[in-house]
């Protein structure tokens, strides 16, 4: 049995309360077998494609410093061949629902989101991925 790239893909989106590191290189983890140099080229370029824009709408909340830095949440995306998010459910709380909020509220100010490498789009599409927030 194949295991499928996106069904397992995380993006990690980092973020500290005093400044975003939105440079910060994207972390995904996949089956690293399956894939080419230049396949895993294209996925990191469009991993940080996508997390440039989340972070860019993630307004997290104001919180004690220590206890955001253990929170993390997990939001399955599912999109269309426009990019449109079509679907998104929280898949791992963070114990704390105005974080939680703060992570759709950043995926539905969102509205659209760049396509996925070619070698991707089947998966993408019909599978959709997981989207990793942790402020740290």
């Amino acid at each position: 049995m194949k295991i499928t790239f996106l069904k397992f893909l995380v993006f990690i989106l980092s973020c500290s309360l005093y400044s975003c590191a939105q440079n910060q290189m994207i972390t995904s983890s996949y089956g690293s077998a399956h894939y080419t140099a230049e396949q895993k080229k294209e996925l990191n370029k469009y991993g940080n494609e996508v997390r440039k824009q989340i972070v860019a709408h993630w307004e997290i909340p104001s919180n004690d410093s220590d206890v955001l830095s253990l929170l993390t949440a997990k939001v399955s995306v599912n999109i269309n061949r426009a990019g449109e998010i079509t679907k998104m459910n929280l898949v791992h709380s963070s114990g704390k629902l105005d974080f939680d909020e703060s992570c759709l509220q950043a995926i539905k100010k969102i509205k659209t989101l760049p396509l996925p490498p070619k070698h991707l789009e089947k998966e993408a599409f019909e599978e959709g991925f997981i989207i990793l927030f942790n402020p740290i």
